[in-house]
Order: C-alpha cells, then sequence, then structure tokens
C-alpha cells in the first residue's frame, strides 16, 4: 500500500453514467467534495445524457467482484455506497462480497428508474434487494418511488405542504434501519427544495455521530 494512509476511503458500487451527472461520477466528485479518497467498482455501464438512457451494460459479475476484491485487498474502507444494481445476480455477488469484508458502515441508495423514467433495475431484483441488502444497510436513501416498492410496499410516502414534512430519518424499517427519501416529496419546486436541505443537514448529523 503506498497511498496516504491517514486519508478517509469510500467505495462507491454503481453504474456509470457517461453524462457524469450520476451515478459513479457523481459519487466520485461527492467524496472528492469531502476529502474523502474514492473508490469505484462498476456494476452497470449506461449511455445517457440528459434526456434519458439509451444503453445498458452489465459487466459479468465476477469481473464486479473482482473490483470489490481489489479495493479491499488494498484500502482501508470506512464506507460502502450502492447505487444501480441492475438485476438480482449482481445484488446477491455485492452482498456475499460486503458479508466477506463486513465495511463499518454501508449506504444503500437503490435506483430504480433513472431521473429521465429510465427503468434501470429488473422487478425480480427486488427480493433480492429486501432479503440481502436491506438487513446490512446503515442508512437508506431512496425517491419516493422505490420507497413504496423496497421499504414499504403497501405505502405511499405524501407530504401536502412543508408544515406537514417531517424529517424522513427519523422513521426506519422494520429492521431498524433509519431511512431518507430524497425527493420533491410531491411539494413545489422551492418547498421541495427546502425539505431536501433539511434531510441533508440531518443525514450529516447522523454520520458524524455513526
Amino acid at each position: 500500500m503506498n497511498h496516504d494512509l491517514h486519508r478517509m476511503c469510500a467505495l462507491t458500487v454503481a453504474g456509470s453514467d457517461s453524462g457524469g451527472g450520476a451515478g459513479i461520477q457523481a459519487d466520485l466528485k461527492t467524496f472528492a467534495a469531502y476529502r474523502v479518497h474514492g473508490l469505484s467498482a462498476v456494476a452497470a455501464l449506461t449511455a445517457q445524457h440528459t434526456r434519458g438512457v439509451t444503453a445498458v451494460q452489465v459487466p459479468p459479475v465476477e469481473f464486479l467482484r473482482a473490483q470489490i476484491d481489489a479495493c479491499f485487498d488494498d484500502f482501508a474502507i470506512g464506507a460502502v455506497k450502492l447505487g444501480m444494481l441492475a438485476n438480482a445476480q449482481v445484488i446477491h455477488a455485492v452482498a456475499d462480497a460486503l458479508e466477506t469484508y463486513r465495511p463499518r458502515r454501508m449506504v444503500l441508495d437503490p435506483v430504480m428508474v433513472a431521473t429521465s423514467g429510465a427503468h434501470l433495475l429488473e422487478p425480480a431484483a427486488l427480493d433480492a434487494l429486501r432479503t440481502r441488502l436491506l438487513p446490512m444497510a446503515s442508512v437508506i436513501t431512496l425517491r419516493t418511488t422505490a420507497y413504496s416498492a423496497i421499504v414499504c410496499p403497501s405505502s405511499r410516502f405524501r407530504c401536502r405542504n412543508l408544515s406537514t414534512f417531517h424529517l424522513p430519518f427519523s422513521r426506519r424499517t422494520a429492521g431498524g434501519t433509519p431511512w431518507a427519501i430524497k425527493d420533491n416529496y410531491g411539494l413545489p419546486p422551492r418547498e421541495g427544495r427546502v425539505a431536501n436541505r433539511r434531510v441533508v443537514s440531518f443525514a450529516r448529523s447522523i454520520a458524524v455521530r455513526a
């Protein structure tokens, strides 16, 4: 190991966004902004821009596992962030790796539908996500559509105005994992931004205490 041992490291396991606005590219920018050394394992390749996703390629799970193994073999990883995991096979491969290395913190940020509307998670993968990854998560961040499908299929999260907005981090899954919805919560744009700022502020306080 010839890198700075004193610098914090975080690993993102997610999809590559050729447009640079989401996925691994966005995660690495965020890590760098907080002076965290960013590592990555590419779980999917997407051809996309601001208007939509035009193609998706999922690498073999053996190669995905090789990337994860390489990172843990040489870096002191303090946290793992999971994004786009396209199918059940990928989810099981990632879960197996996490069970092996047991990182201290794991953020589950399930990607089901791109901002453009393209579906990025196979429906059959939902059970694998619920049973393998939810129990390991330190915190779950998701949009309203993913919340309804993953955390509480029988419920819908709705918020009529800021006065009825409650911090999602005050809620937990049945297993006790805190979750946050990152969305406009059905609010008008300005109020939605205020709600998101509250979530980000609370999330930072959680991270500091963890």
